[in-house]
């Protein structure tokens, strides 16, 4: 269903037949500063967390890094195992 909501939303007639909004350049700037300050935040927290540097935890967060549950242990990410 597309939003009916005002504001940076454009209502584009081509983007209305392939079912999506289209939103303006100041739209997407916003949205991605707030992205950027989540990132941050995030890596704050887990740098604060694990004892990790904010190089490392960066380093995390662009490989968009998995662990498994005894990584995540070693990383300082968890505690403890528990069945």
């Amino acid at each position: 269903m597309r939003s009916t909501a005002s504001g940076p939303w454009q209502n584009d007639a081509s983007a209305a037949r392939c079912g999506f909004d289209v939103f303006d350049a100041q739209a997407v700037r916003s949205v991605l500063a707030d992205l950027d300050t989540v990132d941050g935040m995030s890596a704050a927290i887990f740098t604060a967390a694990t004892g990790h540097t904010p190089e490392q935890v960066a380093e995390w967060e662009r490989n968009a890094m998995t662990f498994d549950a005894h990584e995540a242990i070693k990383a300082g990410l968890a505690h403890e195992l528990t069945a």
